[in-house]
This record gives structure tokens, C-alpha cells and sequence, in this order.
């Protein structure tokens, strides 16, 4: 009788050992939005991300860094982050983070960019792009002095008609005999 439960008993321990272990599969939604269509150099604004939890178990938010297409990295500027936020997000439920910015006015920002935004839950890395459309103003080609440019203008015009003439001058000149 003892062998046959000691077999039994490992017998199920071997199977235990060999069968698949069930680990829940972590869903997370990862969005965000701006709160504007398009931004102006120098105006400010809200980056929203929600991070949903749409699988079955809970996980850990770690971090949360959010880069703007402007950073620099002397002096650090233009990136955020949000480190050791260790908040549990049960399934079903979500978190909410906003980011206040202000669009830089000297030159970095481009016309169209976008913002990236990484989290780290339990332990792995996710990233979401996120669009930004900053409206430049176009380049105006405006010449303060506009009276040097009809000058330079009409001179190369009468120039040009000087020279035509000059040249059917010689043309007919050179057309015709000496007579002797």
C-alpha cells in the first residue's frame, strides 16, 4: 500500500512539474490626447494619459516619462517624470496623470512632432506616441525698402534695352557695304 501512494504521490508531482503554468495575461490600455488642436510658440498646455488596466489581474505602475519633442538635454528641459508611483491598478479600473508644458518660442519647437510617453509596469516598458501640431507662423518675405528694389529693377530693364539696341546697331552696320 505504501508504494502505491509514494508512486501516486509522485506520479502528481511529476505532472504538476510538467504541466503549464496559468500567468495571467496583463492587458493595459495607454492613451493620451493634448488638450488643443494646435499650439502657438510660447503657449501653454495639457498633455492627459490614462493608463487602463483591461486585463483580469492587477498590476503595478512603476514610472511614468513623458519627452516633448523640444528637449534638450543641457539644460534638461522639456522632459518629465513621474518616478516610485508603486500605485496597484485593479482590473477594470485606470489612473489619470496630467503634465503641464509650454511650448518653447525660441526655435526648437517643430511644426508638427510628437511626445512620447513610456511607463514601466510591473517591471516591463510600454510606449505610446502622442501628436502635437504647433501652428509656426510662415516665414514673411518682407523687404523694408522697397524703392532700392523698382530702382534696381528699372535700371536692369533700361540696361537690357540699351544693349539690345547696341547690338541691332551693330548687326546693321555691319550689313551694309562701304560704297566707293
Amino acid at each position: 500500500m505504501k508504494i502505491k501512494l509514494s508512486v501516486l504521490l509522485w506520479s502528481i508531482l511529476m505532472l504538476s512539474a510538467i504541466a503549464p503554468l496559468v500567468i495571467a495575461e496583463v492587458e493595459i490600455g495607454f492613451y493620451g490626447y493634448v488638450d488643443k488642436v494646435q499650439y502657438a510658440n510660447g503657449d501653454e498646455g495639457q498633455l492627459m494619459i490614462w493608463i487602463v488596466n483591461e486585463g483580469t489581474d492587477a498590476f503595478i505602475l512603476q514610472n511614468l516619462t513623458v519627452i516633448f519633442p523640444w528637449n534638450n538635454v543641457l539644460p534638461w528641459e522639456g522632459n518629465m517624470t513621474m518616478e516610485d508611483i508603486d500605485e496597484a491598478i485593479s482590473a477594470g479600473s485606470n489612473s489619470t496623470f496630467t503634465f503641464d508644458f509650454t511650448v518653447p518660442d525660441d526655435g526648437r519647437a517643430l511644426y508638427s512632432a510628437s511626445v512620447q510617453a513610456s511607463a514601466y509596469i510591473d517591471g516591463s516598458h510600454y510606449q505610446k506616441t502622442i501628436s502635437l501640431n504647433i501652428a509656426n507662423p510662415p516665414v514673411v518675405m518682407a523687404i523694408g525698402e522697397m524703392n532700392n528694389l523698382i530702382t534696381l529693377i528699372t535700371v536692369q530693364i533700361i540696361l537690357t534695352l540699351l544693349a539690345a539696341i547696341i547690338i541691332a546697331a551693330a548687326i546693321f552696320l555691319s550689313r551694309k557695304a562701304p560704297s566707293t
